[in-house]
């Protein structure tokens, strides 16, 4: 995989989020997604890392840390088959939580994720940005990808099921 050499230099590094850092990545995301538990979380990274196996570049998690080892965002992705781009790297959450770098950061980590993707020749990088995620993730993050050369293509709809309610 083609590693951005800025990621470094300008004070942020990213890399896969690593076992001994899944706690500390959990006060980042806890702020975006306070509604996840710390329990979920673990179980969440667990499952991420045995379905990656020996193909690590195709799922995972990746952090930005500034030089002193502070997590400062984190973006969760996955290498899938679409049927209209064939391959692509789902992003399914990217948070930053840096309020004064905080495009530096982003903008590492969209650059760390279109590298992967075109590692794995990927054809398309879909973001998925949720709604409603603490300080304003969505919006300005938004704009970002825009300015990347990202470009709106559908709109994802949830519908919450209560288990409970099953028969």
């Amino acid at each position: 995989m083609r590693h951005d050499p800025n990621c470094s230099s300008r004070g942020v590094d990213v890399a896969l989020l690593v076992h001994e850092s899944v706690d500390r990545a959990f006060a980042l995301l806890q702020h975006a997604l306070p509604d996840v538990t710390l329990h979920d979380w673990r179980d969440f990274v667990r499952e991420q890392h045995a379905a990656t196996g020996d193909r690590p570049a195709h799922r995972g998690i990746l952090v930005a840390r500034d030089r002193r080892g502070v997590i400062l965002g984190l973006a969760i992705f996955q290498h899938l088959r679409d049927l209209r781009h064939h391959q692509v790297l789902q992003v399914d959450l990217c948070v930053v939580l840096d309020l004064l770098h905080r495009q530096n950061v982003a903008e590492r980590l969209i650059a760390e994720l279109e590298a992967r993707a075109e590692h794995l020749a990927c054809q398309a990088v879909h973001f998925a940005l949720p709604r409603g995620l603490s300080g304003g993730n969505s919006e300005w993050m938004a704009s970002l990808l825009t300015d990347r050369g990202h470009i709106v293509e559908s709109r994802v709809f949830c519908k919450r099921i209560d288990p409970a309610g099953r028969t």
